[in-house]
């Protein structure tokens, strides 16, 4: 990753990585190490680098595991993709990423039970130069 059109101004290089959790074909992934951040809650997990995503998305489950409020949330739409659609509402959320500094992100909170952190086209290659 290059330079940072935000905060992130140092380069930093991830290794592709191969998770079987995720599809077990034994194909490395560009997978990020993320952490995600709300008021009392923070979760670590992995998210995808996805150039072909519209944009980032973020499982029901780790919305839950931040403290978010399904009904009190706004902005309810459908999320669509290749496996189908699915409804989703739109959050923001800090994420940090490696020892980068925290930035607030919008993510899709979708209520696909199968689904992984994808990092895309709106709004995480608006904030960071890859």
């Amino acid at each position: 990753m290059k330079k940072s059109k935000s905060k992130l101004t140092d380069r930093r290089e991830f290794d592709y990585v191969v998770a079987d959790w995720y599809l077990p074909d034994g194909d490395p992934r560009p997978l990020l190490p993320v952490t995600f951040h709300s008021r009392h809650h923070s979760v670590d997990t992995w998210g995808l680098l996805d150039t072909g995503a519209d944009m980032n998305m973020m499982p029901f489950a780790i919305g839950l595991e931040l403290g978010l409020s399904w009904e009190r949330s706004a902005q309810e739409f459908e999320l669509l993709s290749l496996a189908g659609s699915s409804p989703a509402k739109a959050v923001e959320v800090d994420l940090e990423i490696a020892l980068w500094p925290r930035l607030k992100m919008a993510f899709a909170w979708s209520t696909a039970i199968e689904s992984v952190v994808i990092l895309g086209q709106w709004n995480f290659f608006e904030m960071v130069d890859v």
